[in-house]
């Protein structure tokens, strides 16, 4: 903490922590209401969803192709349910297997933080994302 910080200071901090995760969960909830409601949109990202996560394919290269796709869009909505796709398919790859799990979450985990062209804060928010939609805390 830096020098002369009180009180003011924390709670600045936990302010912008709680901001940052209430609009992730509302994305989240859009996101599931606009598949509930078979968003044409959606339905174009779920084919092509179900194109790359055909489960013939490599493990290891599903999840880094759903990372690029996440971070290949400019639209927030595309974004989030590539990460979310990352999540799932981690978790359907892995069937209970918690070091399977590791070893993919690993994997998109390296994929992310070598992605360069996008910004630092970018990347930690999709790695927070991605291992919030693992092991939720709460």
């Amino acid at each position: 903490m830096p020098d002369g910080a009180d009180a003011r200071y924390l709670f600045g901090i936990v302010k912008n922590v709680a901001a940052k995760a209430e609009g992730e969960a509302l994305a989240k909830i859009l996101l599931a209401l606009r598949l509930e409601t078979k968003d044409k949109e959606l339905d174009r990202l779920s084919t092509t969803r179900e194109n790359v996560c055909c489960l013939q394919k490599d493990d290891r290269e599903v999840i880094k192709d759903c990372v690029e796709r996440a971070f290949e869009t400019e639209r927030s909505l595309d974004r989030n349910f590539w990460l979310t796709s990352i999540s799932q398919e981690i978790c359907n790859r892995s069937l209970g297997d918690a070091s399977k799990r590791d070893t993919l979450y690993f994997v998109a985990t390296k994929k992310i933080n070598t992605t360069f062209c996008i910004p630092p804060r970018e990347r930690q928010d999709a790695l927070r994302m991605i291992a919030d939609n693992l092991i939720p805390l709460g």
